[in-house]
């Protein structure tokens, strides 16, 4: 079942101009080039395409805005690619109780310092604690899937290898793909992107790391969806493990 969990109000619509480094994006808002910022440190190649529209909101900094979403194949539906924004859509989505394996879990830890590294979220579920990590999908396959990386990713690869180690531990930890687009058929770890990492989610699967992955978009008004909580895995990626 479709639900609301935010809106985003005031936000701009602009067309993107190009790229114009790692983390910021030239756009073009009522006949202005602005400069904007850009959370998310993939690729992005098939996303960030002059000419497509795009969604910004306004921040207090020395760049004003930042990039939130990249007008998507289907009409007034756009990819959320803010990583800030997908993070908020999850903490929503647990706090109503909206994703069925999370139910009647509360965030009780951001960004906790774990052997060194951070992971997102400490969980409290029926009085144990869920460690939880969550990553950007939002690189689209020719079935419709949703991907996972569009590039290689050191530190992706250093999150699921720490999970891993946790699980293996008996501790319960879930690593949780935002698939941040319309009409996701699966989700599926990219090979291509990185070779490593599918191995890497096939041995976290292993050793008891629950692997999940929820959809959301953002419309043209600002209003995000949670569509589905409960994404399954393409039957390829659950074939070959």
């Amino acid at each position: 079942m479709l639900h609301r969990v935010l809106r985003l109000d005031p936000i701009y619509i602009g067309t993107l101009v190009e790229r114009a480094g790692r983390f910021i994006v030239r756009v073009r808002l009522s006949g202005e080039l602005v400069l904007a910022h850009n959370t998310n440190t993939g690729r992005l190649l098939d996303l960030l395409i002059p000419g497509r529209r795009v969604i910004l909101t306004p921040i207090e900094s020395r760049l004003k805005y930042r990039l939130i979403g990249v007008e998507d194949s289907s009409p007034s539906c756009f990819y959320i690619v803010d990583i800030v924004t997908q993070s908020r859509v999850f903490e929503k989505s647990v706090e109503l109780d909206l994703i069925p394996y999370f139910n009647g879990c509360r965030i009780v830890k951001r960004n906790p310092l774990v052997s060194r590294s951070r992971l997102d979220y400490v969980l409290r579920c029926n009085s144990r604690e869920v460690f939880v990590e969550i990553k950007s999908a939002v690189m689209r396959g020719s079935r419709g899937e949703a991907m996972y990386p569009d590039c290689e990713t050191e530190r992706g690869r250093r999150h699921i290898r720490l999970l891993t180690k946790l699980a293996s531990e008996g501790l319960l930890t879930y690593l949780v793909f935002i698939s941040a687009m319309c009409s996701v058929t699966c989700f599926k770890p990219n090979s291509e992107g990185d070779r490593v990492v599918p191995r890497l989610i096939a041995e976290a699967v292993e050793k008891g790391v629950k692997v999940k992955s929820v959809s959301t978009y953002m419309d043209v008004n600002g209003d995000i969806y949670l569509d589905n909580p409960d994404v399954p895995m393409c039957l390829d990626f659950r074939v070959s493990i």
